[in-house]
């Protein structure tokens, strides 16, 4: 076992929970939650540490942006944002899945994405890790950012306009935010890349995450999900 790599994963995990819960992003329940998601995620390379710290230290700020204006408009709107354990399991459960086959199955150590006839395990799992956090950074930017647009959103079910704040809505800034989420991911992934592979040869990551992002926040809306109040 790379003792080495247990420590920095406990130091990693205690940082990115103290921080939350200070800052009150996130609750006890939370907290716990963050730590077991950062120790999971830096076992399994510091690339799955660094898209972890994109989409959470983004998301948590986003969150708390004019706070004020967006407790006018959603009715559910939280004071603070503190996310619960559930919260936290529900946007970064799945990549702590991910991360674990990726101990258990290839190792610790980062292999670089390759795409051609024989696709390996580790880039459909490194693929499946981006394409999480694509997702789920572009549909929170696209939520805490698409709130506060200036007209009124489009049901994209009926292309209506419909109030702020109305489950499934549609604005031209929620979705530049949530472009914008994904172009943020990507290029975190590209920067660990390059500092531990050193190599540059990644950057079509950047375009794919780029991508990604809306594409998912509008996936998850034409499924009928209401969970939350998108763009």
């Amino acid at each position: 076992m790379d003792w080495t790599r247990v420590g920095v994963s406990i130091a990693v995990s205690v940082a990115l929970s103290w921080r939350g819960y200070r800052k009150r992003s996130l609750s006890t329940s939370g907290a716990i939650a963050a730590f077991m998601t950062g120790f999971i995620h830096t076992m399994a390379g510091y690339t799955f540490t660094m898209l972890l710290g994109a989409f959470f230290f983004t998301a948590s700020w986003l969150t708390k942006y004019k706070s004020h204006e967006k407790a006018k408009i959603e009715e559910d709107f939280k004071e603070g944002g503190q996310r619960t354990a559930i919260q936290v399991f529900a946007n970064s459960g799945l990549a702590s899945a991910v991360a674990l086959c990726y101990i258990w199955l290839v190792g610790a150590d980062q292999a670089p994405i390759q795409f051609g006839c024989s696709i390996p395990l580790s880039t459909l799992l490194l693929s499946a890790l981006i394409g999480h956090y694509s997702c789920s950074n572009g549909d929170t930017w696209s939520s805490e950012l698409g709130v506060l647009s200036s007209g009124n959103p489009i049901l994209i079910t009926s292309f209506k306009r419909v109030p702020k704040g109305t489950n499934g809505g549609v604005s031209t800034l929620g979705m530049l935010a949530s472009i914008v989420a994904g172009f943020v991911i990507g290029f975190a992934y590209f920067i660990s890349s390059a500092l531990v592979l050193r190599s540059l040869s990644e950057w079509p990551v950047i375009l794919v995450a780029t991508i990604a992002a809306p594409l998912g926040s509008l996936v998850r809306i034409t499924r009928g999900d209401s969970s939350r109040t998108t763009c």
